[in-house]
């Protein structure tokens, strides 16, 4: 069981972690539930990794991801998302286990790496349901789903095994996370930095201090989607 503090501080980190795509620090934690001291967040926090409920990441900063919620259906009125039907391989069977009666399809492409570069690609027929809130439901084909393979983005809040929701759009700014197509042939997940001192070259960023940034002359790069949302397995 946990306290009202406790279950406080979980629902304030998830709401936090899923616009900022990564946790809150103590001292945002302490102003959120207006507390004096840092070490009452140390122990709250310690007492919701005892529990199971949290988990955190080493060699890190902000690095505590969320591993289950208690048995309720939202947090704050938002729904909880324990989808457990994504399958090994990529594929997946009937639907992610979400309580929402209103849900739309759309297309599943199996892995992309946050790491090095994969082939193009997979399953390109399999779909997926997910939340209609998800998605402008008129433009429901402009948005796809890829699997995430790999560590290079972790400190941006995005995890090995995670299903991301992508935007089909060309249209993007630097910072934004994106789903980018290498030499016609590869795809990885990075964030998109254009080079101010060199303006034919574009970095794929890494959220990982041990993965390299990937550099390359524009002409090599075509931008396929950015990063919507995203959903974990718990």
């Amino acid at each position: 069981m946990l306290t009202q503090r406790q279950l406080e501080l979980l629902k304030f980190i998830h709401k936090y972690s899923g616009l900022h795509h990564v946790s809150p620090n103590y001292d945002e934690m302490k102003e959120h539930l207006n507390l004096k001291s840092k070490s009452a967040i140390h122990s709250l926090v310690s007492a919701l990794v005892s529990k199971g409920y949290l988990e955190r990441l080493p060699n890190q900063a902000r690095a505590l991801r969320i591993v289950r919620f208690p048995e309720v259906t939202s947090l704050d009125g938002q729904q909880t998302f324990r989808g457990d039907n994504v399958l090994e391989g990529g594929k997946v069977s009937d639907t992610l286990n979400i309580k929402n009666n209103s849900q739309v399809r759309i297309s599943f492409h199996g892995h992309i790496a946050a790491g090095m570069p994969l082939t193009v690609f997979e399953n390109p027929e399999e779909t997926i349901e997910i939340p209609d809130s998800f998605v402008m439901t008129s433009d429901k084909d402009n948005y796809f789903a890829l699997r995430i393979v790999g560590q290079s983005m972790i400190e941006a809040g995005i995890l090995d095994g995670d299903v991301v929701i992508m935007l089909k759009t060309s249209k993007v700014v630097s910072g934004d996370i994106v789903a980018a197509l290498i030499d016609s042939d590869e795809v990885t997940l990075k964030r998109l930095r254009v080079l101010d001192s060199e303006s034919d070259k574009v970095c794929l960023e890494a959220a990982n201090r041990d993965f390299v940034d990937q550099v390359y002359h524009s002409s090599r790069v075509m931008i396929i989607g950015k990063l919507a949302h995203l959903i974990r397995k718990y």
